[in-house]
């Protein structure tokens, strides 16, 4: 989904540090490749995707190698890499990937490429399309509902679909539970600049909203800290989360967050290879089939209203049943 800071490294996760049972090291095992365009010390996509090739070498015996990457040219370079290599399945962790994986994947007919947040396909090649606008759009609802000011904002990396699609069900959340709710989002044009991302969440604070939904990686870092220093000044403001639960970045203020199961999803594939059940497809993953879920943070829970709590959760429940449908991006 993001291009971000380059770091020339390959980390073989099954290594023994990584806690790899000695079953991911004998020769024939599955390898799998992880390619990620971002520092994996976001605490967001990027770790999550680490932490589900680290969970797929020590559950599963699959030997991952993982790979930062930070252009285009490089991007179809470690594809080719890899598929030369002989590895069995490639995890590309962001939108970007999907046009020099479908390129690759060409002349490389055995081997299988997973897009994540990906929108393209090929008989070896599937994306994972998550739908996190049904997360957002009950963040949205919980703003709306306990929201003073009647203002919220969106802070993003970058002005992509994808993150346009996910404040547009936030928006769409607010206004169903507040149809005067006015939301309003913002770009920092990167996904690691700290800095630029408190100080644009600084400015939305100071303009009277008082709620801030980030998807924005590690820049979104810099989102909890001013909300947390506008919080300690004595404003009544909350965050929330994106991609991974990231309560624990900032348990003070971040209400709730919208969480995808990428850990979920990778051994899907891993086992559908081992089975030879692999289809190319665009797969939908959302809150229908457990892919999306939204977790609200259990140390700041009581400050929800009991009401606005059953409301959210009403709404939940009626995604599931495909009642209540939030438009996706496409």
């Amino acid at each position: 989904m993001r291009i971000g800071i380059l770091a020339c490294l390959v980390a073989v996760l099954a290594l023994a540090g990584c806690g790899a049972p000695e079953s991911a090291k004998k020769p024939g095992a599955m390898k799998a490749a992880l390619l990620v365009a971002g520092p994996v010390s976001d605490k967001g996509w990027n770790g999550l995707a680490h932490d589900a090739g680290v969970k797929m070498s020590a559950d599963m015996g699959v030997e991952v190698s993982e790979l930062q990457t930070k252009s285009m040219g490089e991007i179809e370079a470690a594809l080719r890499d890899y598929s030369a290599r002989g590895y069995d399945v490639i995890f590309c962790h962001g939108n970007e990937y999907g046009e020099p994986a479908l390129k690759v994947a060409k002349d490389f007919p055995k081997t299988h490429y997973v897009i994540t947040a990906g929108r393209v396909s090929a008989p070896n090649v599937t994306s994972l399309m998550y739908g996190i606008e049904d997360a957002a759009y009950l963040c949205g609802m919980l703003a709306a509902g306990m929201s003073t000011t009647g203002q919220a904002a969106c802070v993003g990396g970058m002005e992509i679909p994808v993150i346009v699609g996910t404040f547009k069900g936030f928006e769409l959340g607010a206004k169903a539970q507040r149809p005067d709710m006015k939301v309003t989002s913002a770009y920092i044009g990167n996904w690691d600049d700290t800095g630029s991302a408190k100080q644009q969440t600084a400015t939305l604070i100071n303009q009277g909203n008082d709620f801030i939904l980030h998807n924005a990686d590690a820049a979104g870092l810099g989102v909890f800290q001013a909300v947390q220093e506008a919080a300690k000044s004595g404003k009544k403001v909350y965050a929330f989360g994106s991609n991974a639960d990231q309560a624990s970045l900032a348990p003070d203020v971040i209400l709730a967050s919208a969480v995808l199961e990428i850990n979920k999803a990778f051994e899907t594939v891993i086992t559908e290879i081992r089975e030879n059940r692999f289809q190319g497809t665009k797969r939908a993953l959302d809150i229908t089939n457990g892919y999306v879920t939204l977790q609200i943070n259990p140390a700041l829970k009581d400050r929800i209203p009991a009401d606005l709590l059953k409301q959210v959760e009403t709404a939940r429940e009626k995604m599931v049943k495909r009642e209540l449908i939030v438009p996706k991006t496409d």
